[in-house]
């Protein structure tokens, strides 16, 4: 068999890091030329090929070439004789694909998960393609987490060369909703105004509307110990969301996100039915009470969204067990589908496309898709992609 027919050596490096990540750090060789190759399509018979001529198994050699490489790179160790391991900045390498790297992971009917850089990716998406730009990126927390967070006052220089590729991309009737929570600044109990200097930025100098903020309580604990400890603050019980457009009129629709009527106007329109009496009536307090006449079939929402922390991510968690992905690995700031697919229902048609390009564990494409729009996601972290695909039972293989 000859190598040339392999793809390139950049596309074996994540599957061969990602072999040795699943096998505890490290493996031995026969068992990476045997995962790496079924996950990239070969069969057995290819994987154990062996050039007669030169008395050498060209896959496996193909991938010991690869291993030197990452070595030389101080990705990948040798320990010992026979064993393969990742190194401190291979675990890195892993979780956080380099610029100018975009790969196809999965795909289904609907949609597309890219691994890659913010801007790589952007890069690649037509003018005015999506209808809906959707995404929580990293928030500057004082304790950096594995995918990495910017620092609060680093915060708005980071972002605004995304947002340009966010307008760009984004139709002139389309919406870009931004999620972003509060954060302490170091060493003192006083909040960090980055997401308010990210919103005028936005604005001034990107050309953004602000069409709406949102107040997302989603009922998550208190974690800092300015409210836990030292008890001189109280828990942030909302979080808020951003919506953004590039012009004042963007395509929405409230009739598509209406709320079920309280009881008490249930049972007001009820003796308004049994009355006649329709007509518009003072309240106690002055305030002007409804006319019944007419069923809408809901109420008109507000700007609080009240949807709880991941309550809705069970199965995926039991998938992620499924995998042998522990509690530890899996992806700890994951967003409850029910906020997006608000959004999605709120400010997109069916067969719109919706992008998020800090993806995560996928749940925005995931609502896209379940509510008959397309989608295009991707992260820099092939880890959580991988989590992300448990989500798509109707993917097939991953490509990589």
């Amino acid at each position: 068999m000859n190598t040339k027919r392999y793809p390139k050596q950049i596309q074996f490096t994540f599957p061969l890091l990602n072999s040795i990540e699943e096998a505890g750090g490290q493996a031995k060789p026969k068992e990476i030329y045997k995962k790496v190759g079924l996950s990239m399509g070969l069969t057995p018979d290819e994987i154990n090929a062996k050039d007669e001529k030169n008395n050498f198994y060209t896959f496996h050699r193909h991938l010991r070439w690869l291993k030197e490489s990452l070595k030389h790179k101080g990705l990948v160790e040798t320990p010992k004789r026979g064993v393969w391991a990742l190194s401190e900045k291979g675990k890195e390498y892993l979780r956080n694909c380099r610029p100018g790297v975009m790969i196809h992971v999965f795909y289904t009917p609907k949609g597309d998960c890219f691994l890659g850089a913010f801007q790589t990716v952007a890069r690649a998406i037509g003018d005015g393609a999506v209808n809906l730009h959707f995404t929580s990126p990293p928030y500057p927390l004082n304790t950096p987490l594995d995918y990495g967070n910017v620092k609060s006052q680093e915060y708005v220089s980071w972002f605004l060369p995304m947002a340009e590729q966010i307008f760009r991309t984004l139709a002139n009737d389309g919406s870009f909703i931004l999620n972003i929570g509060p954060t302490y600044l170091k060493g003192a109990p006083v909040l960090s105004t980055h997401f308010e200097r990210l919103v005028i930025a936005l604005e001034d100098r990107i050309g953004f509307h602000v069409a709406g903020k949102f107040y997302w309580d989603g009922n998550k604990p208190p974690k800092t110990p300015w409210v836990t400890k030292d008890r001189v603050r109280v828990r942030n019980a909302v979080e808020e969301i951003y919506w953004f457009s590039k012009t004042p009129f963007p395509k929405a629709d409230n009739r598509n996100v209406l709320k079920p009527y309280s009881d008490s106007y249930i049972r007001a329109k009820k003796q308004a039915d049994k009355t006649g009496n329709f007509e518009r009536q003072k309240r106690p307090n002055l305030s002007i009470a409804p006319a019944f006449k007419v069923d809408n079939g809901g109420a008109i929402p507000g700007n609080i969204l009240t949807f709880p922390y991941c309550k809705d991510d069970r199965d995926f968690v039991k998938a992620c067990y499924a995998q042998g992905i522990s509690k530890d690995k899996i992806h700890n700031a994951r967003m409850p589908i029910a906020v997006p697919e608000w959004f999605i229902k709120f400010l997109t048609d069916a067969g719109d496309l919706v992008a998020d390009l800090f993806a995560g564990t996928g749940t925005t494409g995931k609502a896209a898709s379940n509510l008959d729009r397309r989608f295009l996601i991707s992260d820099q972290s092939y880890w959580f992609l991988k989590q992300a695909y448990l989500r798509f039972p109707e993917a097939g293989s991953l490509l990589f």
